[in-house]
């Protein structure tokens, strides 16, 4: 014991002896303060027709970090502390304080750089941010908000576009560029703990034990007055023998070109579990600088989903879902046009920078969802299967 503890003692100092070697920066302290005005209205079937008030956006919460590097001769080690502070939620599941990123990092522009940690998966920060109304409430990210009756669950819903949380406890690669390309690899085993304890995980309704890699090819390059930057994303699923884990991949293929103040995008998403389900989106994007400190941006998507039950719902009766007669039309394949349902947005917004650090946003989004397999999916009906609504929101951002 004792030789184990001048073991660690002698690193530790080490350690401080060889970064009093090096001049240290002050670390690089960050947040974001947002918060939004929400209006909902939808089908009269629902319960609750109309919803509004504040809100905050889903995954772009009030947040708090620290940043930095240290230099170690030719490389540098980083580190990235950050905690969300949710103060509205819209399940009792979800967190009011959550670690978003809580990692480290060494290397340098010649041999890349390796992440270990809570940090982003590869090539989602690039997907999230594809969005021209990410962090508002039209956002792509944004699709599971619970009220909008039918609507998709977020990332333990397989949705194509946010598969998974955005950052996993992982160790990754990431590349130098060469010529504007990039790769990087990850590794992470999700939840492996919980699985090693017998204990249920979410609403999966058994134990888990993910085992994921996950890979991303990036490209950014500028032509004159043309930016071009495309990214290409796997990821694979193991369940290490954990009984009755479901085998998922994923994969996304998306672009965009700036030209001038104009820029225009769009991708494709993919989600596969084993049961030969694939859940399949696609986005289109555009969006135009009308003034140095306005931005007029539309999306428009298009999902069609393959699943079953609570894992894709959250709008959806908990009572019609665990009906038999529903269980024998998704168990026996007997699907409409092939596809357990659809669903569509359509989205505008502006948004109006009073300076690089304080930001307003208007936006206004038509969404149409329709479920193909369960007879009825609002509280007040047995039989309607669509759902049409509209959403307004505006907001104010705060970056320090």
């Amino acid at each position: 014991m004792k030789k184990r503890s001048a073991i660690l003692l002698a690193l530790f100092s080490f350690f401080l002896l060889s970064l009093s070697a090096y001049a240290v920066d002050a670390p690089t302290v960050y947040g974001l303060v947002k918060k939004e005005l929400k209006y909902i209205t939808q089908d009269s079937e629902a319960n609750a027709r109309t919803v509004y008030g504040p809100k905050d956006v889903d995954g772009f919460e009030t947040r708090f970090g620290v940043k930095g590097f240290i230099p170690t001769g030719e490389l540098k080690a980083g580190y990235n502390l950050e905690v969300g502070f949710n103060s509205q939620l819209d399940n009792s599941n979800a967190e009011r304080i959550r670690v978003r990123l809580a990692n480290l990092s060494l290397g340098n522009d010649t041999y890349g750089t390796m992440t270990a940690g809570q940090a982003y998966l590869p090539g989602m920060i690039r997907n999230i941010l594809l969005d021209p109304l990410v962090a508002t409430a039209v956002e792509m990210e944004a699709l599971d908000w619970a009220p909008i009756v039918g609507s998709i669950s977020g990332a333990n819903g397989k949705v194509p576009y946010l598969p998974r949380s955005p950052w996993q406890d992982l160790i990754a690669y990431e590349s130098p560029s060469f010529g504007g390309l990039k790769l990087a690899i990850s590794h992470d085993k999700n939840q492996q703990e919980y699985a090693l304890r017998g204990t249920s995980v979410g609403n999966t309704g058994h134990t888990n034990g993910e085992n994921w890699w996950t890979y991303g090819v990036y490209f950014d390059k500028a032509f004159s007055d043309i930016k071009l930057s495309a990214t290409a994303a796997y990821a694979t699923q193991e369940a290490d023998g954990v009984q009755n884990e479901d085998q998922d991949k994923y994969w996304n293929l998306h672009a965009k070109v700036i030209i001038s103040k104009a820029t225009l995008g769009g991708g494709y998403y993919e989600y596969k579990v084993d049961r030969n389900v694939t859940n399949k989106m696609w986005l289109v994007l555009a969006s135009f600088d009308v003034l140095p400190e306005l931005t007029l941006s539309a999306t428009f998507f298009k999902t069609t989903l393959s699943s079953y039950g609570s894992s894709f719902t959250t709008g959806v009766t908990q009572t019609a879902i665990n009906s038999s007669a529903n269980a024998d039309i998704v168990n026996s394949g007997a699907r409409v046009n092939g596809t357990d349902g659809e669903q569509h947005q359509f989205a505008a917004g502006l948004i109006y920078k009073f300076n690089p650090n304080v930001s307003a946003h208007a936006v206004l989004g038509f969404y149409n969802r329709k479920w193909n397999v369960f007879p009825g999916i609002f509280e007040k009906s047995s039989s309607k299967r669509d759902n049409s609504a509209t959403q307004a929101a505006t907001g104010l951002t705060i970056y320090f």
